[in-house]
């Protein structure tokens, strides 16, 4: 069993209490872009909305089921992928790459916001054919600008802990090679009590500036 996490940063001033209903949204929001390849393999189970300037403790959590337990397990319910039927991808350090436009750089360069989806199908693709089929493209695309604006009732958009906005979406259409944390630990880390801590599971969690 994996599990990952993606964080979102958002900026605004919220309009109103940070509540369940916005870790709702979000966790819905980000399971678009989370696919599951049979009944029981996908989807978000958790979302923990944090204050940037607080942290610590999260303001609002939605939580869907305890991935500890396997009967508790549901379904992805997004409708981005057009196939719902197949393995995941063996190599863990596979993932999706979303770009979001964030303006330009003082020099004049252009700024991307970039995430990385570490559960993605697995694929037997030939040659040069793109991993993600055009038809799944447009439909991730569109799952991806509207995480920009699903907590705009709150007064919150998608953006940078810098104050950028993002902007327009781009899915890439070949997967790349993201490592995860654990891949460059050499030794476990170990507490005062000696038990180990690893990377954090919450999926996903939202820094509001």
């Amino acid at each position: 069993m994996h599990k990952w996490s993606t964080v979102y940063q958002f900026v605004g001033v919220p309009s109103m209490g940070i509540d369940t209903a916005a870790a709702e949204l979000l966790r819905a929001a980000d399971d678009e872009m989370c696919w599951g390849p049979a009944a029981y393999d996908g989807g978000t189970y958790e979302c923990q909305i944090y204050d940037h300037a607080t942290g610590g403790v999260p303001v609002a959590t939605s939580t869907t089921f305890d991935p500890t337990v396997t009967g508790d397990w549901t379904g992805y319910d997004g409708s981005s992928w057009a196939t719902a039927a197949g393995n995941f991808h063996t190599d863990a350090e596979a993932a999706l790459s979303v770009e979001w436009n964030a303006g330009l750089s003082s020099s004049g360069k252009p700024v991307k916001l970039r995430k990385w989806y570490h559960a993605v199908p697995d694929q037997s693709v030939v040659g040069n054919a793109q991993n993600v089929l055009a038809a799944d493209v447009t439909k991730l695309t569109t799952a991806a600008n509207a995480l920009i604006t699903v907590l705009s009732s709150y007064g919150l958009s998608m953006g940078s802990s810098t104050g950028r906005f993002a902007g327009s979406a781009t899915v890439l259409p070949f997967l790349g090679s993201h490592q995860m944390p654990r891949g460059r630990r050499r030794r476990a880390l170990v507490t005062a009590g000696g038990r180990y801590t690893g990377p954090t599971i919450e999926v996903p969690s939202l820094e509001a500036d």
